[in-house]
């Protein structure tokens, strides 16, 4: 008898519509509500900035047990940077990460982070004047060289480092 010597990872589901990101706010509201309540109300901060700068139809949702997790990536709209937001249980705190979940932390939140801070932080995220599509799925060194010093995505880093 043949086995896979791997466990089969769920594919995240892309977000591309309101009733999923409905559903994904829904189950994050609820869990903060029950387990985590230092971060309920910050979470819809970030979740409004994410949806604010995202690359339409770049956010993704990881999915555990056939159930939104809460695990969110997306791909800034300005930066082509990829980004990763979850919740730290060790911490008590929702973390963006660079590009993925194993990321470097890039800023964390609670209720007490204030609001005006996570727009400053997705502010940053704007997409460019004359910024084309084309540029955004370039890689970073095609894209900038050393050619435009303060690009959104080295302003973003230094922002929330």
């Amino acid at each position: 008898m043949f086995t896979f010597p791997f466990e089969r990872k769920p594919i995240p589901i892309l977000a591309d519509d309101v009733q999923t990101l409905h559903d994904y706010a829904e189950g994050v509201m609820t869990r903060a509500g029950h387990h985590a309540p230092q971060i309920s109300a910050i979470a819809l901060a970030i979740l409004g900035g994410i949806i604010w700068r995202v690359e339409p139809g770049s956010i993704e949702i990881k999915q555990y047990d056939g159930d939104l997790a809460n695990v969110l990536w997306w791909t800034s709209g300005a930066t082509a940077r990829r980004y990763a937001c979850a919740y730290n249980h060790n911490t008590g705190e929702i973390e963006i990460r660079d590009r993925s979940i194993r990321g470097q932390v890039l800023h964390s939140f609670t209720n007490a982070t204030p609001v005006a801070g996570v727009e400053q932080i997705f502010q940053r995220c704007k997409r460019l004047p004359g910024y084309s599509k084309a540029q955004r799925t370039q890689s970073p060194e095609t894209r900038l060289g050393r050619a435009w010093p303060g690009h959104p995505r080295d302003e973003l880093r230094d922002l929330l480092d």
